[in-house]
């Protein structure tokens, strides 16, 4: 494989984006795509194994969204670049991908017209944003207040997550390999440190922070 050669692996719930990617980085003989996934509880074992130059990553992931793998992924990957793409377009979600280690952000509308030129941008170590987004957002980067969602640990934002998306404490027990109980916990704490009462909620919280999509 030439050293010259950008590695690139792609997380998207929807199979025909993933290969419509595909399809366009086959124009670009510098890009090698080297895996795929279209569940966010697949991702980062199967980035871990793959070691790409470059992850993308869809905010709107089921199981864990894109916001909190992109942090999971630069601490146990730090060479791996990210970059978002995602038809979310608002200043919350730039903000939190950029302070979580994304190195660049790309809106679904622009992808024919930006994606291999900020691939091989975020490849380098440079910062990417889509021709939509002002660059004035850098500015505001780590300078918001804290947010209480922050200082919830990996499990109970998977938790979180799962919940909302209807999954029984049994079944995240399951999916997690941990106890019921230990769920039960984890929702317990993580629902009194966001004040949020009751399952609608949960929901509504997880929607306003694009933690799941409404279809």
């Amino acid at each position: 494989m030439s050293d010259d050669l950008i590695t690139l692996f792609l997380a998207d719930d929807h199979q025909l984006v993933v290969e419509g990617l595909v399809a366009l980085v086959q124009q670009d003989p510098c890009i090698q795509v080297v895996g795929y996934c279209n569940s966010g509880l697949e991702v980062l074992e199967k980035v871990q194994a793959a070691k790409p130059d470059v992850l993308v990553l869809d905010i709107s992931l089921p199981g864990l969204n894109g916001l909190d793998l992109c942090r999971r992924v630069k601490s146990a990957l730090p060479a791996t670049a990210v970059m978002m793409l995602t038809m979310h377009t608002n200043e919350q979600c730039i903000l939190e991908a950029l302070e979580n280690g994304a190195l660049g952000y790309l809106v679904k509308e622009a992808v024919a017209l930006e994606f291999c030129e900020a691939v091989h941008a975020v490849s380098c170590g440079e910062i990417y944003l889509g021709q939509s987004i002002p660059i004035e957002v850098l500015d505001r980067v780590n300078r918001r207040a804290t947010d209480p969602y922050a200082l919830l640990n990996d499990r109970q934002r998977q938790v979180l997550q799962l919940s909302a998306e209807g999954k029984s404490p049994q079944q995240i027990g399951q999916m997690l390999q941990v106890s019921r109980e230990t769920v039960e916990d984890d929702y317990a704490r993580l629902t009194a440190s966001l004040g949020i009462r009751n399952q609608t909620d949960l929901v509504k919280y997880a929607i306003r922070k694009h933690i799941i999509a409404v279809e």
